[in-house]
């Protein structure tokens, strides 16, 4: 699964929206719980990089469950941070 998400802004209402703007905080280990309507997930940070803004191979099918998150980064507009996380 992959979850793309902003790390600043704010809404109308001036609510902030930046859902990931904390998301550049984790590190190699840390753990992410995912929350649903069914119950949840927990999953362990494995790899942390900066990819291209074109480049998709992290949604390419894998053999495990994995969650990967991406959010832009501040000041180099042509980068996309890329959090993937396995299932523990």
């Amino acid at each position: 699964m992959c979850l793309a998400g902003h790390n600043s802004g704010t809404n109308k209402q001036g609510e902030d929206i930046g859902f990931f703007k904390r998301l550049n905080e984790l590190e190699i280990g840390d753990e992410v719980i995912y929350h649903h309507m069914f119950g949840q997930y927990i999953y362990k940070v494995a790899e942390i990089k900066e990819v291209e803004e074109t480049d998709l191979s992290m949604l390419e099918p894998t053999s495990s469950d994995k969650l990967t998150l991406i959010t832009c980064i501040k000041g180099k507009k042509k980068l996309r941070l890329c959090v993937i996380c396995e299932r523990i």
